[in-house]
């Protein structure tokens, strides 16, 4: 019995990749599994599909090719990645993509019948695997979902996502949500290596996100408004940096301006936002983390979610126990798609986190808890 060749297109560009799929469907045994137009979305194709070869633009947006690589090469993921470049020679760069696991370059602006035959050479020389494999490879995939059916998330537990998309909507239906209120906001702190990771989260958050979210994120002044344009421009929410006295509204995410303290206090009903430069010789971080989780859990207590990313130090580890204890919702990036685990690893060991989940699980385990949670669908 044969196999499908199954491939995934990652280019922003509707020409390239309408020229690539028509190169390939030339070969009767390609499947074209997915065709999208980001690094993120590529990633999780990869991650939850069996994909042989993915052709990756050079320069992806939200997650470029080298990136997706140095991923890719952490968890073992022998997808061969073919990255479509601009340029026609450039030994430096081609070798720094060599060296991080591409399989092979190609020049995307050249002739169409050059594109075609390196194309061909690689689906042609493709290793189809023999029929004993492939019961191998399904029985190995039936224990491990078994496996992950039988597992049940406890109250007070720490839980490691893995990164595939179904298997986090099972595991967050099986949340006890009497445990936790509905939630009014979601807030985020963040430092070393948090510009990158921010730009994978946030522009998978959908337009529609029904709270709003506020970011701490350790930057110097006069950062803090292009890391908020850069997001905006990018995502579907309104992403602006934090005005003192603001209210907060539903899709939208508020970056804590450089060299100031953002934390929320209310006015009747409202969460508005209050900017503290005056803590600055008071506090070891700025903008603090601390800060802004010790203020939601004096105000809203047990009605938030917190998420602590990537980061050298223990700022937010204060704040990320009070709220624990106050029955919030606590979440920590796991080590792995952490650029420094100093925040996070911080947290966990003071057991203040409920979850430690990917990068690039925290978007969907946020839009489906709060979907689940606010229309009470559980």
């Amino acid at each position: 019995m044969g196999l499908f060749i199954n491939i995934l297109i990652a280019e922003d560009s509707k020409e390239v990749s309408d020229n690539i799929k028509k190169i390939l469907l030339k070969n009767p045994t390609v499947k074209i599994v997915n065709i999208v137009n980001n690094g993120i979305d590529a990633y999780k194709t990869i991650i939850n599909k069996k994909i042989d070869f993915a052709f990756v633009e050079f320069n992806l947006p939200m997650m470029s090719a080298s990136e997706l690589l140095k991923q890719l090469k952490k968890e073992s993921i022998n997808t061969k990645v073919i990255v479509l470049s601009t340029t026609d020679k450039n030994d430096d760069l081609n070798t720094r993509i060599l060296n991080l696991g591409a399989f092979k370059i190609i020049n995307k602006n050249a002739k169409i019948e050059y594109i075609e035959n390196e194309i061909s050479s690689i689906i042609i020389n493709k290793n189809i695997k023999k029929e004993e494999n492939i019961r191998e490879i399904k029985i190995d995939e039936s224990i491990k979902n078994n496996l992950f059916r039988n597992t049940t998330i406890q109250k007070n537990t720490i839980n490691t996502f893995p990164h595939n998309i179904s298997r986090v909507s099972d595991v967050i239906k099986k949340i006890n949500y009497s445990d936790f209120k509905n939630p009014k906001l979601i807030a985020i702190g963040i430092s070393t290596g948090g510009p990158k990771a921010l730009r994978s989260l946030i522009p998978s958050i959908p337009k529609n996100f029904p709270i709003p979210i506020l970011i701490a994120q350790h930057i110097p002044k006069d950062f803090s408004s292009s890391l908020a344009k850069g997001l905006n421009d990018v995502s579907q929410i309104t992403v602006k940096e934090a005005e003192d006295n603001e209210e907060v509204k539903a899709g939208f995410a508020y970056i804590c301006p450089g060299e100031n303290n953002m934390g929320i206090y209310l006015d009747n009903d409202n969460i508005k936002i209050k900017l503290r430069p005056d803590l600055k010789l008071d506090l070891p971080y700025m903008p603090s983390v601390n800060h802004l989780f010790n203020t939601i859990n004096d105000n809203l207590k047990d009605q938030a979610i917190a998420v602590i990313m990537t980061g050298m130090g223990n700022d937010g580890t204060e704040g990320m126990i009070n709220l624990y204890n106050n029955k919030n919702l606590t979440i920590a990036q796991n080590k792995t798609t952490s650029t420094i685990f100093g925040m996070p690893k911080s947290a966990i060991e003071n057991n203040a986190v409920h979850f430690i989940i990917s990068l690039y699980d925290i978007a969907d385990f946020l839009v489906q808890y709060t979907t689940i949670k606010l229309k009470g669908l559980y």
